[in-house]
């Protein structure tokens, strides 16, 4: 999951580098300030490590693609079956 993060880290950083060299106007600050506080809400939802969380956190990684079930192995079979499921709700 670290390896995960970096690479969401790492792409998020060549996005805002991309909207900071595009900013031409005062308007376009207060765009990537909210950008990035989007983003950082996903990143402290989607990264937090409580047991609780985990299962909806890998979840929506499958979902949006950043991750596969097969890469969950070594995981309880409970636990990938709930991911699994949740992939479908959510």
């Amino acid at each position: 999951m670290r390896d995960l993060l970096l690479l969401y880290q790492n792409a998020l950083v060549t996005t805002v580098r991309q909207q900071a060299s595009g900013i031409q106007e005062f308007d376009d600050l207060w765009y990537l300030h909210d950008f990035l506080s989007a983003r950082r809400y996903d990143l402290d939802g989607k990264y937090d490590s409580r047991n609780a969380t985990v299962i909806f956190a890998l979840a929506g990684l499958v979902k949006e693609g950043w991750l596969k079930l097969g890469e969950l192995e070594g995981l309880d079979k409970e636990k990938i079956t709930k991911v699994s499921a949740m992939t479908r709700i959510i």
